[in-house]
């Protein structure tokens, strides 16, 4: 989780050109850590240098070495039942949840639509600040695996929500961590 905190920060924005100093700040991380996830990304040649500032050599080979690593089932997930499907579960499901006063963002499959209406979904997948257990109880769903149509994620690192946007009215996480997601999420086409 340390350094796929470091990853996503350096993928936000893949352009930029980071100090050590300044992603340890941002990445809430100590100097010695970090300079040992930033020695072992230069050693996998995935950052290029110049004087004391490093950036994604290639931001796709970064996210794919990223995707090798990463394990959605590390996460919390309590998945359940709401009433509807789509846009509109997802735009219920956000109103609930702000309502509700908790922290989150969507991935999956309800972020990819709302980033390019790239296919109609079923399921709803979102990150939520805190114990998902009690978020499943405070927006009343149902939990039960068989017709889940929500997924409520308890993030195994907070760093989820680094990079979050709204889109189309919704929280999103950002578009690498969406990535990943769909990659081990089910309901998705490949082209997802």
């Amino acid at each position: 989780p340390k350094s796929a905190r470091v990853t996503r920060l350096m993928l936000i924005n893949p352009w930029r050109w980071w100090r050590q100093k300044d992603l340890a700040e941002a990445s809430g991380l100590d100097d010695g850590h970090l300079s040992r996830i930033v020695r072992r990304l230069g050693d996998d040649e995935l950052l290029d240098h110049r004087a004391s500032e490093f950036r994604p050599r290639d931001p796709e080979l970064l996210l794919d070495a990223w995707a090798d690593d990463y394990r959605f089932d590390r996460h919390d997930i309590v998945v359940g039942h709401l009433t509807g499907t789509g846009a509109d579960l997802a735009s219920e499901l956000n109103a609930r949840l702000n309502d509700a006063r908790i922290e989150h963002a969507f991935t999956g499959l309800p972020a990819a639509w709302a980033l390019d209406k790239h296919a109609r979904f079923r399921l709803c997948s979102v990150y939520v600040e805190g114990d998902p257990r009690d978020a499943a109880e405070k927006v009343d769903m149902r939990r039960n695996e068989q017709g889940a149509n929500v997924q409520l994620i308890g993030p195994d690192d907070d760093g989820v929500f680094e990079g979050q946007r709204q889109v189309d009215g919704l929280p999103c996480v950002s578009p690498a961590q969406i990535y990943l997601d769909l990659l081990h999420l089910p309901e998705r086409a490949k082209e997802a």
